[in-house]
């Protein structure tokens, strides 16, 4: 750095209409400073080393003024209907608004030198002009100047209406053949005028001078469909259509050497849990048809200090399928790219987090509140932890928003404690709290604030299924009702036919009557009117209406290893006795299970699986007080192989404070992890706080905060393989 000398210049318009460099006599400092702005200056610093060689940095100098310009309404892009014309206006905001100017350019490609040129549009000074006579494409400009020599343009498109688009043939825009093989593109096409339609086919391509990705035209390839040849790895290509008016859309393809590859957490762990400070070992499985050369990296998401903004930075050194964090004391985010060897990559996320067994609930169990119109109402949470210290409260309200026809859950300011007050509540709504531990774990509850003086069905009806000659009754729970007609349709709920007063109860909120057997498959609601007159309907519920003699429910298809117990049911009305019978050929002949087998003239049969059983079917005759017979639905035995799930977890329905017992069976299993998931996709290992979470049988005390929580268990083989159970849900009421 010896050495240096520097030399700053001033750019000056000359009577010539030229800007030249002006030496500034003195001004050889790495600064120089600018007295008394007044308007829009340009500067150069030359900087010299001692061997001659010179660099320059231009700066600006200009009053702050805040121009800001922008098209009206945001309209960039304007399209009007062939040889109409189309208005472009800017707006524009500045601190001194005085001596501001518009210049308007016309933007076209030079077929001689092949540069895009600007020409100004005469008499075009005004924050408005009109483009008459639309026929084809066309680039505008707006330059805007204030007092001072600071400008800001906009650039407009005009182009003419023909709602041009462009999409890959049958959706089909990833393409994936055999290794070597060709891949088959096509576009397809839709516009109001389909005239002149011009395609042309580009790779994407990586340019290793400049560092970046560019679309490169395959020349020759001009037609809606391109064929690629032999393909070994990923390659994107994009097909641009333009129109007769020269409006230009285009759609991009990826093809790819068809490997099934898959990658997924191991186990279905994607949130580990570990103890404060200690590490997590995060694991994926991979398969594919070509496992040779699989690529791993791990990345962390880290906040970007120079920024402030949050993304995904690669671990040094973390190349397997594998990887054990550093100690963890706040909830992280990772991610694991896999890569095989033609570049196909799939992604999978994981959380670790420290265990701290955060739950939030509605305290006293209340889901739903109710307040009169005018009236406060306060909601509360309570909120359990391991380490409970620092929790931290936000409540939030959920928000219909008709521009994106979506409701969103807005945060309430300064709602920031277990418990929010709502004032001189005027409408129902639904609130959320958020509880945050200090390791970053997250809970919420649900509240839902129901105005009384509101019209609406809380619940009900629920389906009714009862034998031919008993009671049948429907109920509907509603706020703001003044009277109740209940309707019932014989056709599914196409046409509606009021109940008639024969039934006293036809218009109060539960519906009674004697069920008859033509009544089956009958479905009722009941409209609901409120005090000025408006109505709300509930659901429909169906009737099912057993005979006096008929088959309620029989067992479906039994899995089960051979020496285990077999087990296969029947419910039935008006049933005097039973006979069970298999069948060896697919339900084609039909022998009775002898009397060796005690339970076979009762309404469940149980025996011992054997090897030669597999693929029996089972069925029950049973047979009334008349005589009469039915048979039950057949039922298959499946003899599982040396590693098989045998037994799902079923739903279980239960009250706050009551055991929950969830079970899984299954042969040859050495290991059992339960799971539990909120919303069926992201599933979490129960923690080993409840003993039972590594067993086959899942027991704990039902919380009104795990309502339609769902459990699987994950059972492990004796070889490490894995074998996921299907989900059961939990309904706390």
């Amino acid at each position: 750095m010896d050495g240096l000398s520097y030399q700053w210049y001033e750019e000056v318009q000359h009577d010539d209409g030229y800007v030249y460099r002006e030496k500034i006599d003195g001004a050889t400092e790495n600064t120089y400073t600018v007295y008394n702005v007044t308007r829009r200056m340009n500067f150069t610093c030359t900087v010299t080393d001692i061997y001659g060689n010179t660099a320059d940095e231009r700066m600006t100098a200009t009053v702050d003024n805040n121009l800001e310009a922008e098209a009206k309404d945001h309209m960039t892009g304007v399209s009007v209907e062939y040889g109409k014309d189309a208005q472009l206006q800017v707006t524009v905001s500045a601190d001194n608004m005085e001596g501001i100017t518009y210049r308007w350019y016309s933007h076209r490609l030079d077929q001689n030198t092949g540069y895009w040129e600007r020409d100004e549009i005469a008499g075009a000074e005004s924050d408005t002009y009109t483009v008459e006579n639309v026929t084809s494409k066309g680039t505008y400009i707006c330059a805007v100047e204030d007092m001072y020599g600071n400008e800001s343009e906009v650039w407009f498109d005009v182009s003419v209406l023909n709602h041009l688009t462009v999409r890959a043939a049958n959706g089909e825009a990833l393409v994936a053949v055999p290794y070597g093989e060709d891949a088959q593109l096509q576009v397809t096409v839709t516009a109001d005028n389909m005239d002149g339609m011009e395609y042309q086919w580009s790779k994407r391509v990586y340019n290793e001078e400049y560092q970046y990705w560019e679309s490169r035209e395959i020349e020759g390839a001009v037609y809606d469909s391109y064929t690629v040849e032999n393909v070994t790895g990923l390659e994107e290509y994009v097909c641009d259509v333009t129109d007769g008016f020269g409006t230009t859309a285009g759609t991009s393809f990826t093809v790819t050497v068809d490997n099934n590859l898959r990658a997924e957490p191991k186990d279905g762990k994607d949130t580990v849990y570990t103890p404060y400070g200690e590490s997590a070992e995060l694991a994926v499985t991979v398969s594919a048809d070509n496992t040779e050369g699989l690529k791993y990296r791990w990345y962390a998401y880290v906040k970007n200090e120079e920024y402030g903004y949050y993304d995904f930075e690669e671990i040094e050194g973390a190349a397997s399928a594998v990887y054990n964090t550093q100690g963890i004391t706040e909830r992280t985010h990772f991610e694991c790219r896999v890569e095989d060897v033609y570049g196909n990559i799939q992604y999978v996320n994981f959380d670790a987090a420290v265990e701290n067994n955060l739950t939030v609930r509605p305290a006293d169990g209340l889901y739903e509140v109710y307040v009169s119109k005018g009236d406060s109402v306060t909601v509360s949470v309570v909120a359990s932890a391991d380490d409970s210290e620092g929790l931290t409260y936000q409540w939030f309200r959920r928000v219909y928003i008709p521009e994106y026809d979506e409701s969103y859950i807005m945060p309430i300011e300064n709602a920031d404690s277990d418990t929010y007050t709502l004032d001189e509540v005027t409408e129902s709504g639904e609130y959320e709290c958020y509880v945050n531990d200090k390791y970053g774990n997250y809970e919420s509850a649900a509240i839902t604030v129901n105005l009384i003086g509101d019209l609406a069905i809380i619940n009900g009806p629920d389906d009714c299924s009862v034998t031919e000659g008993e009671p049948a009754q429907f109920s509907v729970k509603a706020t703001g009702a003044a009277a109740y007609q209940w309707q019932y349709s014989k056709n599914g709920g196409r046409t509606w036919a009021n109940v008639g007063t024969t039934m006293t109860s036809a218009r109060t909120d539960t519906l009674t009557f004697t069920a008859k057997k033509s009544y089956a498959g009958y479905y009722y609601q009941c409209v609901v009117t409120g005090e000025d007159g408006t109505t709300v309907t509930s659901e429909p519920a169906k009737l099912t209406v057993f005979s006096a003699f008929d088959i309620v429910s029989a067992s479906e298809d039994v899995t089960a290893a051979a020496g285990e117990s077999v087990i296969f049911s029947v419910e039935a009305t008006g049933a005097v006795s039973y006979q069970w019978r298999f069948s060896k050929n697919g339900g084609r002949t039909w022998t009775d299970v002898g009397a060796t087998i005690p339970s076979a003239r009762t309404e469940t049969l149980t025996f011992k699986a054997k090897e030669s059983y597999d693929g029996y079917q089972y069925q029950s005759v049973v047979t009334s007080v008349k005589g009469e017979t039915l048979s039950s639905f057949p039922a298959k035995l499946i003899i599982a192989k040396s590693f098989a799930v045998t037994r799902q977890p079923e739903n279980v329905t239960a009250t706050e404070g009551e055991s929950v017992t969830f079970a899984v069976k299954a042969v040859g299993a050495v290991s059992y992890q339960w799971q539990y998931s909120k919303n069926g996709v992201k599933w979490t290992n129960v923690g080993t706080t409840i003993k039972s979470a590594k067993t086959d049988t899942l027991s704990f005390t039902a919380r009104g905060s795990y309502n339609g929580y769902q459990y699987r268990c994950a059972v492990t083989g004796e070889d490490g393989s894995t074998l996921i159970s299907e989900p059961a849900l939990l309904s706390v009421g």
